[in-house]
């Protein structure tokens, strides 16, 4: 990804304000309300990433699947921890980004640590966001596709996930 797709993306990052009617009322219309109070709880930015990657998805043809709909809502709920109230705030999002530019996926892991109490928990929360938006996607209810869309559990010539891998990649 070059710099001036990351750049757009901090920038959209901090302009992100409280949705609007319309968009509150989109997000309702797909999730549950058990799925739309964890939505609303993670940070602005994430929110607006997140519908960002479930419009595109709609224009694109997809309204009658609800499951990729909700999946592409719900696909970053793990970059936030509902019990210790931690995230991954923006500036923690650019040392993540570096972390990957230097050394990959594997120094992002090496540096990680479970511990909210550490500064390196943000690390682990970014390593491990995909498995942890399907856990917790899955304990409020949410259809088993939906949870395996977020994971990742589908056959690589899946549609749908392509879709959604390619809206998130996009937004």
């Amino acid at each position: 990804m070059d710099v001036r797709y990351r750049c757009k993306q901090l920038l959209m990052a901090l302009r992100a304000r409280p949705f609007n009617q319309a968009e509150s009322e989109f997000v309702h219309q797909i999730l549950s309300e058990k799925q739309a109070t964890l939505f609303f709880a993670l940070p602005l930015y994430e929110q607006h990433h997140a519908y960002r990657v479930c419009r595109m998805l709609w224009e694109e043809g997809h309204q009658t699947d609800t499951a990729l709909l909700q999946a592409a809502l719900l696909h970053d709920l793990g970059k936030r921890d509902p019990l210790s109230g931690r995230y991954i705030s923006l500036w923690d999002k650019i040392l993540v980004v570096a972390l990957k530019k230097i050394g990959g996926k594997p120094l992002l892991y090496k540096v990680a640590k479970p511990d909210p109490s550490s500064w390196l928990y943000v690390f682990w929360l970014q390593a491990r966001h995909e498995q942890r938006s399907a856990e917790l996607a899955e304990a409020v209810g949410s259809l088993p596709r939906v949870v395996a869309l977020i994971a990742g559990r589908v056959p690589d010539n899946d549609p749908a996930f392509t879709a959604l891998k390619g809206a998130d990649d996009a937004n």
